[in-house]
């Protein structure tokens, strides 16, 4: 995974003062952000809190940015902006059972933090609205902007038992 610099966060003033902290509010590019028929960023802009913890760093805010997607009904265009809570403890090397959230000399690296808040609350079947009617089955009309109806067209393979029900 590539380390964006502007991600990785020197520590070093948080680490040294137990209950200090440290405001981390910025924009970055975070490309490849894609969950199922959502694409979010690539320009996300974090507001978080580090704050030095027994145990480590942890951090916490919002991560907000704009997402693309396919509306799964009709497949209209659907742009959303997004505001999510994220929330993590980053730890020393020897006490850490996920390796993404690690204190790394003095440094930690929020790019797993905000891969996971943003690709975990992504929408995976994005709807354009509520309501969206689709695509009609028949004709593939987007039901949305022409809604209609077909006539009780019958298959011609099924025209020999019509015939047979109007001779009863």
């Amino acid at each position: 995974m590539r380390t964006h610099s502007q991600l990785v966060v020197d520590v070093l003033e948080l680490l040294e003062s137990h209950g200090s902290r440290k405001v981390l509010s910025f924009t970055s590019s975070v490309p490849g952000l894609d969950a199922g028929l959502s694409h979010a960023g690539p320009e996300l802009d974090l507001d978080l809190v580090a704050e030095a913890i027994d145990g480590g760093i942890w951090v916490k805010g919002t991560i907000s940015g704009a997402y693309h997607a396919e509306c799964r009904r009709c497949l209209a265009d659907v742009d959303h902006r997004f505001a999510f809570e994220a929330a993590e403890l980053y730890r020393p090397p020897g006490e850490v059972w996920e390796e993404d959230y690690v204190i790394k000399d003095t440094t930690i690296d929020l790019e797993p933090l905000v891969r996971d808040a943003v690709l975990l609350n992504l929408p995976h079947d994005p709807v354009c609205r509520d309501d969206c009617a689709g695509l009609c089955p028949k004709c593939g009309k987007n039901l949305n902007d022409e809604p209609h109806t077909h006539g009780a067209d019958t298959d011609s393979r099924w025209s020999a038992l019509k015939d047979l029900r109007a001779q009863d």
